[in-house]
């Protein structure tokens, strides 16, 4: 296993837990008891991030998490929320030089409706990634393991994302706003906004009729009810739920506040 300090959780710790309750060998993978593990048929990278160069092409199957040749790359689950595809999924392919090129072993898709946040597609994928492991093991011991290539001219690439792509941009539609708030909350650090020079995550927030206002000037507080913060945005009202400024949980904040 390995860890992921770009998000606020990454699941290293339940994989741990996990492998001790089942009496499973779990190593760090920069650990010298991984380097020197090689008693194995085929490995998989689930949720991996890392290159792999001690463990042979032949030997490894990577799950990623998009229905390829589509979302190559990076956060490829997010970008499919954020576009609102109506399929998400998980392809396992094995290893190549280049990423996520290898050829398909299996893929799961399955069908989903917004709203959704990400943590709960992440939990709807999970059950892909168990079918998967599932599919691969069994082909793998009856020896009828085998693979396709994909279609390499209909590929698209997600780009991996820092905190300039977690921003918001209030000029966007309420609906927009909230919808990517969903989209890149819990585990990840969440929508990233600032006020008066803080960093402010907006972590739930809900689109509220808009009002006719003569000299709109997105980002700025129009309302606040019931010490919820109500933000103009390029086209209606977002009420923030839940926020957290510098590090704290919903403080108190005056209605002549501007997010930028």
């Amino acid at each position: 296993f390995s860890t992921d300090v770009n998000v606020e959780f990454d699941y290293s710790i339940d994989i741990v837990n996990a492998c001790k309750q089942s009496n499973v060998h779990c190593y760090h993978y920069d650990s010298e008891k991984f380097s020197s593990c090689r008693s194995f048929g085929i490995a998989i990278a689930a949720g991996w991030q890392k290159m792999i160069r001690n463990i042979p092409e032949n030997k490894l199957i990577v799950f990623h998490d998009s229905i390829l040749p589509k979302y190559r790359g990076f956060n490829p689950l997010v970008t499919a929320l954020i576009k609102r595809d109506e399929f998400i999924g998980v392809s396992a392919i094995s290893a190549a030089e280049r990423y996520d090129e290898g050829d398909v072993y299996y893929q799961e898709i399955i069908n989903i409706s917004y709203p959704i946040t990400i943590k709960d597609a992440i939990q709807r994928i999970s059950f892909c990634y168990r079918r998967l492991a599932e599919k691969i093991c069994m082909s793998y011991y009856s020896d009828t393991l085998t693979s396709q290539p994909q279609n390499h001219n209909a590929a698209t690439y997600s780009l991996w994302r820092n905190e300039d792509d977690y921003r918001i941009n209030w000029f966007d539609d309420a609906d927009d706003i909230s919808h990517f708030i969903r989209c890149v909350g819990y585990p990840y650090k969440g929508a990233l906004s600032y006020l008066n020079g803080l960093e402010v995550r907006i972590r739930s927030a809900t689109v509220l009729p808009d009002v006719l206002i003569e000299n709109r000037s997105c980002g700025k507080v129009i309302f606040k009810h019931d010490d919820k913060l109500i933000v103009v945005c390029g086209k209606g009202l977002l009420r923030l739920d839940d926020i957290t400024v510098d590090s704290i949980d919903n403080p108190s904040i005056g209605i002549r506040s501007k997010f930028i």
